[in-house]
């Protein structure tokens, strides 16, 4: 018998006054509460063992309060507006599970456990984050030909050690409109519109574990125990350290400087902007492993690292209308490339091991030379001496890997830089949508190049899940090393037991992901005959057929790239979607 009890309680209230002329109040309160409670029985008979109760709570609030006061005023050809503000913000949830086993007792309500049981686990945890911030912003702008902004945040959060969990985050901005100048009246027939803007400002960021200012144990008998009596069969539970704290854990900061222009042409036909932006992120939080003593461990969250990011992002538009068909054209594509400056790393044996100075995300690995032949091993089966010699016992068909320091062994230290993140360094779109006479359609084409995706678990072992019986797929079984297609295989030789030497990263599971995809397509009818309108009492009546993820082009071929099949075959896939659909107001 199962028992699931949820609700939830959720709002906002809002209210706007203007006490004096220009002069506006806001305030706008946010509230999101529930409550969840599941409880399962497994009957002995359904187990095969015990009875077993399980039973399981959690319950959230979160809420947001925002006030602001601002203030507009026209003078002559200036305009101004000015805006002051707070912002406050609160997170808790709790949670809670357990587990017995033992008598089932029922009664009119639920079945409950009788008795002493056996075998029962409990946890509990809470977890709590507060921000509150401080904000300004001055807007001026003269005859919106030049336009300027300044803004200053002053934020505190809780996620961040005392003494630094308070900064500030300037920004400023301005533009000019080129096209209202006097001097550019001689072009307004074909150029309708032209602006430069800029940019310069610093964000933050506290975005990791809720508890990460604070000391974290757990209390385990598996993990850490204490022997009662010496002879190792009376244990109690003990606590042991998973995270440490950090007096000095601070804000993650970036600063961005943007460069746009727009532009709009032939009556605003064509529309175009083109924007490039670089930014530094300073004091990046990561978490990692850390030991204050010896014997003390866990994970600490720290300040470790600088990442440079530059690219652009350029649009195209173009807007009209022959006859009874009016249609639009949107291309858009954008780039970026990081960079890490700064990483908190242990210096590695050989110089092509860095990270820093190389992309955030980028693929380590071993290079892969093709495989092993025949050739290369004496008439005993062993490896020739003169080939450097991996770790692991390989025979003809097992990847061959490139040793890189020249010290006749593959070993880690032969890994080195092999693939690109799977960020995309490229993002492409394109949309078109046209109507006529009631008949419309539109879709949407998206795609991404400059990225890798890693194949891992069932995607590059044939035999992954032995007890379940195994499993393969057909692009391993096509691309296999075999005698006959040494010379064209794509995958290592088949091993029904793990191959160590085989499962180690390399370009062999490393994939090429861009891809073009239509998006979406939708073709529909809107009636705009009065008369059939007022026929069926309906002020619109329109019907419409939409397609998702229609069409794709890519290299994989095995999976859809854009999908994060990489890691098990479990997860739910990108679907392929139709719908129908009539709309009708009456």
């Amino acid at each position: 018998q199962n028992k699931h009890d949820y609700w939830r309680v959720f709002g906002n209230a809002f209210l706007e006054i203007e006490p004096i002329k220009n002069l506006v109040l806001k305030t706008n309160f946010g509230m999101n509460y529930y409550d969840e409670t599941n409880k399962t029985f497994e009957p002995a008979w359904a187990r095969d063992e015990v009875n077993k109760l399980t039973q399981s709570s959690n319950k959230r609030l979160d809420w947001v309060w925002t006030n602001t006061v601002t203030y507009s005023k026209a003078f002559g050809k200036n305009n101004l507006t000015a805006l002051l503000g707070t912002e406050a913000k609160k997170n808790h949830s709790e949670s809670m599970f357990g587990y017995g086993t033992g008598l089932a007792v029922e009664d009119e309500d639920y079945i409950y456990l009788d008795g002493v049981t056996a075998g029962k686990n409990v946890g509990a945890g809470a977890s709590n984050y507060g921000m509150v911030s401080y904000f300004g912003k001055v807007n001026y702008d003269y005859e919106g030909r030049y336009l300027a902004s300044v803004t200053v945040r002053r934020d505190a959060s809780s996620r961040l050690a005392k003494g630094n969990n308070v900064d500030y985050f300037p920004s400023v901005s301005a533009g000019w409109r080129i096209s209202s100048e006097k001097f550019m009246e001689a072009t307004r027939d074909w150029l309708a519109d032209l602006k430069l803007r800029a940019s310069w400002g610093v964000n933050g960021n506290d975005i990791i574990d809720n508890e990460a200012p604070y000391t974290k144990y757990l209390i385990s008998l598996k993990d850490a125990s204490y022997n009662m009596n010496g002879d190792g069969t009376t244990l109690a539970p003990g606590g042991y350290k998973v995270r440490s704290t950090n007096p000095d854990l601070k804000w993650e900061s970036t600063r961005q400087l943007n460069i746009g222009v727009d532009a709009a042409f032939l009556n605003g036909r064509l529309s175009a902007s083109l924007d490039y932006f670089d930014k530094k992120t300073s004091d990046m939080l990561v978490e990692k492993p850390y030991i204050a003593v010896i014997g003390e461990g866990g994970y600490c969250w720290y300040n470790g690292g600088t990442m440079n990011n530059k690219g652009f992002e350029m649009a195209l538009t173009w807007n009209d209308k022959v006859k009874d068909v009016s249609y639009f054209i949107n291309a858009n594509v954008s780039y970026s490339k990081n960079k890490i400056v700064y990483q908190d790393e242990v210096e590695p044996n050989e110089p092509y091991m860095w990270h820093t100075g190389n992309e955030v995300g980028a693929r380590y690995g071993y290079v892969a030379q093709g495989f092993y032949t025949k050739d290369d091993f004496d008439a005993d089966g062993t490896l020739r001496d003169d080939l450097p010699q991996p770790i692991s016992k390989v025979q003809p068909g097992d990847t061959k890997y490139a040793d890189l320091n020249g010290d006749e062994v593959i070993d880690p230290d032969d890994r080195t830089k092999i693939g690109k993140p799977k960020r995309p360094a490229y993002t492409f779109g394109l949309n078109f949508g046209a109507e006529y006479k009631g008949f419309f359609a539109s879709m949407n084409w998206t795609g991404v190049a400059g990225c890798d995706i890693e194949m891992q678990n069932t995607y590059r072992d044939p035999f992954f899940n032995k007890q379940l019986g195994g499993t393969f797929y057909q692009y391993l079984v096509d691309g296999r090393w075999t005698e006959a297609t040494a010379a064209t295989a794509e995958y290592p030789r088949f091993t029904y037991n793990r191959n160590t030497n085989n499962q180690e990263t390399s370009r062999v599971w490393l994939k090429d992901a861009s891809y073009l995809k239509l998006k979406n397509l939708t073709v529909g009818y809107n009636i705009t005959s009065e008369k059939v309108l007022k026929a069926i009492g309906a002020s619109k009546l329109g019907v419409q057929f939409t397609g998702y993820n229609l069409l794709t082009f890519d290299k994989l071929k095995i999976f859809d790239p854009e999908g994060e099949l990489t890691r098990d075959d479990n997860t739910y896939p990108v679907m392929k979607i139709f719908s129908l659909g009539v709309n009708v107001t009456f």
